[in-house]
């Protein structure tokens, strides 16, 4: 009898914290999409840093910058450069987004845009985003294909790839 008990007790708390896991991803699937959804308007700066936790590190792999907390990061962002203007109706477009508990990655693009007078991109991401308890993110780690490659870095550019 008392094994019995045992495996049932166990079942329970298995069958409790799968639905747990479940609830917390479907809560940061929402969260991505409202994040995603801000960054591509690119209208409320406030909103869209409210998503960050206040030591959130982000680094950009292939730029080599490592980000260490929110002011730092609002300073990164820099929504308010007189020098950037969309060209699409889109700061960028989503395309696929996996959701695992805390964590989100998600790829997609950011189209051609104006920089300094300048057109730039578009560029292909993929971004990797760690989630708090709270709905913070605390982490973020980016991998933008920059263009044009020779203002940036060698190689070749996979953003032709994009239809």
């Amino acid at each position: 009898m008392k094994s019995i008990l045992i495996v049932l007790l166990s079942l329970y708390m298995l069958m409790s914290s799968s639905g747990h896991a479940q609830q917390l991803s479907a809560n940061v699937e929402q969260l991505a999409q409202q994040y995603f959804t801000l960054y591509t308007k690119r209208e409320d700066f406030d909103s869209f840093m409210a998503f960050y936790d206040d030591n959130v590190v982000l680094e950009d792999i292939v730029y080599g910058n490592h980000i260490a907390d929110k002011k730092a990061l609002r300073r990164f962002f820099n929504w308010t450069d007189p020098k950037f203007s969309m060209i699409s109706e889109h700061n960028l477009v989503l395309e696929k987004m996996i959701v695992d508990r805390y964590e989100v990655v998600a790829t997609g693009y950011f189209p051609v845009f104006n920089y300094d007078d300048k057109p730039l991109g578009p560029w292909r991401f993929i971004i990797h985003l760690t989630f708090n308890e709270q709905g913070k993110i605390i982490h973020q780690v980016d991998w933008i294909n920059y263009t044009p490659r020779s203002q940036f870095l060698g190689g070749d550019n996979l953003n032709k790839l994009i239809n």
